[in-house]
């Protein structure tokens, strides 16, 4: 039978549907995941920058409080005792003693100088203050003009707070002409009293350019500030364009890289995080010393930078799928070929089983963990215990074959004793017929001598001529009843041997039975055959039973003959005994003879039992004889079927 449909083709075919499906949607799904991913890469890359941002100004926040810290040393507290002993004050400046703030600026200035030299803190702008928030050196103008005496107080927030609290103030900042990222840092005398104080500022437009040089995919921004610092600065800085006031905000310097629509959209958006065009931005809130909110700087990139850093990652990402792909079909398409070729040599194996025959020493090496290779060890055990069987069948038909032969001599050799029981039943059967006669004419003569004693004493020598030879006819008798009583014997030991091999034939039956059963489909015929054996075993057993019962009863009979002949035999002897007195009690004879005649009666009566029983035996011999010619056959069938099971065994390799 051929296989119409191919179960590994349909599964390669589906397969291959499958992994169609499987790979389009892999790629639908990888390009929505692509843009899902590039989504988050961007809102990734916005949080970096903010992150980029916060750390750059953390970064110089403290970089600028220890610039601070550094500039409030002793050598400028003790400028600061030395204009307040001279001058005599520090928070009263007048006409009068401004000269003196003048030359402690000059020399304020010559120590900055001389302390900030071959360092950074040249790049920021310092300035030192008196109390009360009052300017007093700013160190970023030309000497000469750099001793300002201004008050600060209006808008400075973060001196006052310094002064005041006499604790290092940081934050952005508004001046009157730009606004800074400030430290201040207190100038206290050793006994904590307030001196002044000293700032380091940080312009916030060169802090985004110096962060635009370090983190250069930052490649645009913007700063807005709010409405509210437009008192703070002062009108020329205004009228010069350094600020720019606008609806939303100030905008504060020149946007880098950012035309007037975008600008627009950056003022009039809400949230934080933009996506104009393909422009990506990030609202970076500015916050003063007091954490208030002053504005936000807007820092962006095109999204030509964001490809280009998501492009690498893509092609890899991609090419790994691709490859993942390739080598699941690979893979999977090898596996499908293993369990195919398990399959078609599994199906090769059963279709030569089903034809009767096949190569029960061919076994599977499949390694494979999965159903097939389960199959495989499965259909191996099936072929050891199938060939295990077959063994045993072959064992077991040799033995058959034995025992059959065994059998069939047995039978013959029955057969031939039960024929000669047969002429030994006929000859006991005849002898009895002759003791009959003879008992027959012994009472007639009987008969004749009561009629008349008188003849008896003249023919008494006759009588006891006659009486020898009865005598000699009986002896003959109790012989053949002893013969007899032997062959009973024989039989006996024949019947038994008949019955110990019914009872091995039922139980090789039996066994036959049990090896047809396991045999499975194959051994049903034989099973039937077994059965017939079984059931004829069990015939010749309740046959055998049966004979012998018999047998025991011709034994005890022939017995009985054997005794009631040795009566016989005392009773002729007491005739002869008679005989030989005749001539001298001739009144006794009367009895005498009355009493053979009754003896006589008595023995013919038990010959006559005993030719029944002679018939009886002749009978159940012939019986038995027609039963081994029965088992004779039976044996004939039993080595027939051992022939069959031999060629069905043949069929196979074990």
């Amino acid at each position: 039978m051929e296989v119409k449909k191919s179960i590994v083709k349909s599964i390669q075919k589906y397969f291959l549907l499958s992994f169609a499906l499987f790979l389009a949607v892999s790629l639908v799904s990888f390009y929505l995941s692509t843009r899902w991913v590039f989504e988050k890469q961007t809102n990734n890359l916005m949080k970096n920058f903010e992150d980029a941002l916060s750390g750059f100004l953390k970064q110089k926040e403290a970089e600028l409080l220890t610039y601070s810290l550094t500039l409030a040393n002793p050598h400028i507290q003790n400028i600061y005792l030395s204009l307040a002993k001279e001058a005599g004050t520090l928070t009263n400046v007048n006409e009068s003693n401004r000269p003196i703030f003048e030359k402690y600026g000059r020399e304020l200035r010559s120590e900055y100088e001389a302390l900030v030299k071959g360092t950074n803190i040249a790049q920021y702008s310092v300035q030192f203050h008196l109390p009360q928030a009052r300017s007093f050196v700013r160190t970023w103008l030309k000497p000469g003009s750099d001793v300002k005496l201004d008050d600060l107080a209006g808008f400075r927030k973060t001196i006052v707070t310094a002064q005041s609290s006499k604790k290092p103030v940081l934050g952005f900042e508004a001046g009157r002409f730009e606004i800074t990222f400030r430290s201040v840092v207190p100038i206290l005398s050793k006994d904590g009293e307030l001196l002044g104080s000293v700032e380091v500022a940080y312009p916030v437009d060169r802090m985004m350019e110096d962060f635009t040089q370090t983190f250069k995919q930052v490649d645009r921004y913007v700063i807005v500030f709010n409405k509210e610092f437009e008192k703070i600065f002062d009108k020329k800085f205004i009228e010069e364009g350094k600020v720019k006031v606008l609806p939303q905000g100030i905008l504060y310097g020149k946007p880098k890289n950012i035309d007037e629509k975008t600008l627009d959209k950056i003022l009039n958006a809400k949230d934080e995080s933009l996506n104009i065009g393909t422009q990506y931005f990030f609202k970076f809130q500015l916050k003063d010393y007091a954490g208030n909110p002053m504005g936000y700087i807007a820092i962006g990139t095109d999204q030509k930078t964001i490809i280009n850093l998501f492009r690498l990652s893509a092609l890899i990402s991609t090419a790994l799928v691709v490859t993942l792909l390739l080598i699941i079909a690979f893979t999977i398409t090898r596996q499908l070929k293993g369990r195919s070729q398990s399959l078609i040599t599994t199906v090769k194996m059963v279709d030569e089983l089903a034809k009767g025959g096949g190569d029960l020493t061919f076994r599977f090496t499949s390694h494979d963990e999965s159903e097939i290779g389960l199959l495989s060890a499965k259909f191996n055990n099936f072929l050891e215990s199938l060939a295990n069987i077959v063994k045993r069948l072959i064992e077991s038909t040799k033995s058959l074959f034995t025992i059959s032969g065994e059998l069939y001599k047995d039978v013959s050799r029955s057969t031939e004793v039960v024929s000669e029981f047969t002429d030994k039943a006929e000859y006991i059967s005849m002898s009895s017929a002759e003791i009959l006669s003879a008992m027959n004419d012994v009472s007639t003569s009987l008969e004749e001598l009561t009629k008349a004693i008188r003849e008896i004493s003249e023919k008494a020598q006759l009588s006891s001529q006659m009486v020898k030879e009865t005598s000699q006819a009986v002896f003959e008798t109790k012989e053949l009843a002893e013969k007899l009583k032997e062959a009973s014997f024989e039989i006996e030991d024949i019947v038994n041997l008949i019955n110990n091999i019914a009872e091995s034939t039922n139980l090789l039956a039996l066994n036959a039975s049990i090896e047809a059963a396991r045999a499975g489909e194959a051994g049903k015929g034989f099973a039937v055959v077994a059965n017939e054996v079984k059931e004829l075993a069990r015939q010749t057993q309740s046959a055998t039973q049966e004979i012998k019962q018999k047998i025991d009863f011709l034994v005890q009979a022939t017995g009985n003959v054997s005794n009631s002949v040795e009566g016989i035999v005392s009773l002729i002897k007491n005739v002869e005994d008679a005989a030989a007195t005749i001539a001298s009690a001739v009144e006794e004879q009367t009895i005498v003879v009355n009493s053979v005649f009754e003896h006589i009666s008595s023995v013919r009566d038990k010959v006559m039992i005993t030719d029944e029983q002679a018939q009886a035996i002749k009978r159940e011999a012939e019986a038995l004889k027609e039963l081994s010619e029965r088992l004779k056959r039976q044996a004939e069938a039993i080595k027939e079927v051992a022939n069959q099971i031999k060629e069905l065994t043949d069929q196979f390799k074990v």
